[in-house]
């Protein structure tokens, strides 16, 4: 058996550049976490199951303290799993709501104890190209820059980065150069805020 806590702090990254957050909104702020979980465990997940567990045991949480969830990734990179969670509020959250939330998920996790190795969590904002992951989101989006991937062909493109005009009646209209598109959200497969020079 490990020696080791069940979660262990590694570093606390701080990505500041004071002249873009005028522009871009809030910094990344990210707690790592690495998950141990030498006790044993329950019965491996799927990565989309993980994903809903942790969801389920974060939004309660996050509701009660006036926070959004944005999105959780799960995933592999080269040899390390990785639990990201991105979380939002208005005014943009700092340190220590990363904080609070890290230590609430972590302890959560130690419990229900839903993923079968070690990996790391990171708990942040969704940063400036914050995805849209949610009608919701693309509602809220409107009258900023976008940008847009099809599941097919719109026009002839699969790509747009533009201003969200409007979102009515499940459609997008984005002006991107001289030139509006309407892409039906039946055919978006990712959007997401963009910034554009």
């Amino acid at each position: 058996m490990s020696l080791l806590p069940d979660y262990v702090i590694i570093f606390l990254v701080i990505m500041s550049i004071e002249p873009l957050f005028k522009e871009w909104g809030n910094p990344l702020f990210t707690l790592w976490y690495i998950g141990n979980n030498h006790y044993g465990g329950n019965v491996s997940l799927s990565t989309p199951k993980i994903r809903a567990a942790v969801e389920e045991m974060v939004t309660p949480f996050l509701e009660e303290n006036s926070f959004e969830l944005v999105d959780i990734e799960y995933v592999k990179e080269g040899s390390n799993w990785f639990l990201r969670v991105f979380v939002d509020k208005d005014g943009g959250i700092d340190i220590d709501d990363c904080g609070r939330i890290s230590e609430f998920l972590s302890e959560k996790l130690d419990e229900n104890d839903p993923i079968p190795s070690a990996y790391f969590l990171e708990v942040s904002s969704p940063g400036a190209e914050r995805p849209l992951k949610k009608a919701a989101d693309v509602l809220k989006a409107v009258g900023k820059d976008v940008f847009v991937t099809t599941y097919e062909p719109v026009d002839g493109l699969k790509e747009f980065e533009g201003r969200l005009l409007s979102f009515d009646n499940d459609e997008l209209a984005i002006q991107a150069g001289k030139k509006n598109y309407i892409i039906p959200y039946s055919k978006v497969a990712n959007a997401r805020l963009a910034i554009i020079f």
